[in-house]
């Protein structure tokens, strides 16, 4: 986590860790901000190393704070093939239950969020407005950083791709997207205990037309779906999808008696 990072001109920054095998950057002057963060890179040591393109104007990099993640993450070694701590029952959404969700999946991320001295896995969706004016609201629940502060969102970090490429387990670490940055606009005063438990975000920044984001829709009417999947990233792990087809019911938290005036949707999961 950064406090200060600005990059001039045409310099580049790149972090990766000893054995080269895992490098993000260029970082470049379209990155630059008075707060930053950079992704997680496995190992005990990185190394970060900074291509000057003759200019006077040295970067300016202050580390206010380093995430050191020992548990509940990826397993970055390809040799266990282990990319996250999602259960047996998930399925990878390049599997045949993904095949009619093509499009909605690439709007999901992973979110890696930060709250206060603390760091969680959450997920979310791009999600498009009236205007369809692809401004980049960011829809996730609101027990995500309940207590996150204006800078912390500002460090979070957003990651679009996670994915096998197809329906089995890859051998290497899928290469996500990432993008750094975002601002509250709504969330539910108390998450899960008083109302509906979703929290909206404002990215800050277009996402990146190699990206190939897709701002997925919504619908106001009070009605019931019949069925449907949710896309997601269980525990961090790379992209999974469920699936139901069984009409929701409206129920309360953690309840499974159908009350048409309460908050939540009850979903009753089909096995694949």
């Amino acid at each position: 986590y950064y406090k200060r990072f600005r990059i001039f001109n045409k310099g580049r920054l790149y972090i990766y860790n000893v054995s080269r095998s895992f490098v993000i950057g260029a970082y470049t002057s379209f990155n630059s901000d008075d707060t930053f963060a950079t992704e997680l890179v496995p190992g005990e040591e990185i190394i970060m190393e900074y291509h000057d393109p003759g200019s006077q104007a040295l970067p300016e990099i202050s580390v206010s704070g380093v995430l050191y993640a020992h548990q509940n993450v990826p397993v970055m070694d390809p040799a266990q093939r282990d990319f996250g701590q999602s259960g047996f029952c998930e399925v990878n959404v390049n599997c045949l239950e993904g095949a009619e969700w093509q499009r909605e999946k690439r709007g999901v991320a992973r979110i890696l969020l930060r709250v206060n001295n603390a760091a969680f896995w959450c997920s979310g969706s791009l999600i498009n407005n009236v205007r369809q004016d692809s401004t980049p609201y960011f829809l996730t629940a609101a027990h995500c950083g309940q207590n996150a502060t204006a800078s912390d969102y500002k460090q979070w970090i957003f990651y679009f791709n996670y994915e096998a490429p197809t329906c089995d387990d890859p051998v290497e670490n899928p290469t996500p997207q990432s993008l750094v940055g975002s601002a509250l606009v709504a969330q539910a005063p108390d998450a899960t205990s008083t109302g509906s438990d979703f929290k909206l975000l404002l990215l800050e920044n277009n996402l990146p037309v190699n990206y190939n984001p897709y701002f997925n829709g919504w619908n106001r009417q009070n009605e019931s779906s019949p069925g449907g999947v949710t896309i997601h990233h269980p525990k961090g792990d790379i992209k999974k999808i469920s699936t139901y087809n069984e009409t929701l019911k409206s129920t309360a938290y953690s309840s499974s008696e159908e009350d048409p005036d309460e908050k939540y949707w009850r979903v009753l999961w089909a096995p694949t």
